[in-house]
């Protein structure tokens, strides 16, 4: 046992470094083989564009509410028998048009009274007045008739504004929600009619954050888009900005009055809203899916040499899908906008083709 122990000793001996050998030439070999296939991967293939400096239309983007400038609750005036109904639910009108009549017979039989007094007063002044002339009147007589006819015309006055109060018009363009009246029924002073809306124009009413406030005034430009909607935005501008900041939210109340003619918006609807603050000028763009983040730090890989290159930028405004690159490149360098998940190392080649438009898929 003693005289076997030295040769398992020198069998472990051996047998170790044998491991250690092979060990070391496999790795050399897996290590020349990756740097093989890393000198033999093909070009990869991605988008590109050479940027350059041009101006920017910079965007807050937020959400808001849809509101009518105009609502009123139409009521009845007068108290009578329903004579005409001249709407229907939901019915667009225009201003001045009548949407009810209460039966005005006997209003109109009180205005010819009074119109047929007032006639016969202006006569009986016209006679106070050419008696007066021929020395066969007084001046006081002919101030009582005066007075007279005055009182008259008055009253006719009075008698036709009592008329119009049994026509109800509508005050100005809209359209009515639902009729609440009915054609021959009783009405009393005060009973609903239905409610006019103006449609159009509407007003959009948004809060924009006090970092804003400074460039937000009235005139600027707003786009309004409906909510799930991929239609074409309605333009509009800023009508109102609020004098003071609430102080609770830290924000500015701003409304725009939107174009509605062909009333695509509704009061009350949630839409998403495009305030133009600013333009800027001279400055370097990049589409906002061209920049790598990780963390706070952003990066772009540019084209130098058929070779994809990290490059450390910083960035500034974003609007429309493009982003302000303040720092990191100058006019005319090479960003990759489409394919940067093919890119996996500093160095790599790349075969860049130049983006033609904004419908470029990424290339396969």
């Amino acid at each position: 046992m003693k005289q076997a122990l030295p040769f398992l000793v020198g069998g472990l001996i051996v047998g170790a470094f044998m491991g250690l050998l092979l060990g070391f030439v496999w790795s050399s070999l897996r290590d020349g083989d990756a740097a093989d296939e890393e000198r033999e991967m093909p070009p990869a293939q991605v988008v590109t564009e050479n940027v350059r400096s041009g101006s920017m239309e910079e965007v807050f983007r937020t959400s808001g509410a849809l509101r009518a400038p105009d609502t009123v609750h139409l009521r009845s005036l007068v108290a009578g028998f329903i004579k005409e109904v001249g709407f229907y639910d939901g019915m667009a009108v225009d201003a001045g048009q009548v949407l009810l009549q209460v039966e005005d017979a006997e209003t109109r039989e009180d205005l010819a009274a009074a119109e047929a007094a007032r006639n016969e007063a202006r006569r009986q002044w016209q006679r106070a007045q050419e008696l007066e002339k021929e020395s066969l009147g007084t001046s006081n007589e002919t101030a009582r008739r005066h007075n007279d006819y005055l009182v008259a015309q008055a009253q006719v006055a009075a008698a036709r504004a009592r008329l119009a109060d049994y026509q109800l018009s509508a005050p100005f363009p809209g359209r009515v929600g639902l009729r609440e009246v009915s054609a021959h029924a009783p009405i009393a002073v005060g009973d609903a009619v239905a409610t006019l809306t103006r449609m159009d124009p509407l007003r959009v009413r948004t809060a924009i954050p006090e970092r804003y406030a400074s460039q937000v005034r009235t005139g600027i430009t707003v786009r309004v888009f409906s909510q799930g909607s991929n239609d074409s935005p309605l333009q509009g501008t800023v009508v109102f900005v609020a004098p003071v900041i609430d102080p609770a939210t830290r924000t500015l109340l701003v409304e725009a009055e939107v174009a509605n003619a062909d009333e695509s918006l509704r009061p009350g609807q949630s839409v998403r809203v495009e305030v133009a603050l600013r333009t800027l000028d001279a400055v370097i763009t990049v589409p906002e899916e061209a920049v790598v983040l990780r963390g706070s730090a952003a990066s772009l890989w540019v084209v130098r040499d058929g070779r994809a290159l990290s490059q450390a930028v910083t960035l500034g405004s974003s609007s429309g899908g493009r982003v302000v690159i303040r720092e990191g490149l100058t006019d005319g360098d090479e960003v990759v906008v489409r394919g940067l998940q093919k890119i996996f190392f500093p160095g790599m080649p790349v075969a860049p083709r130049q983006r033609a438009n904004d419908a470029d898929e990424d290339p396969s």
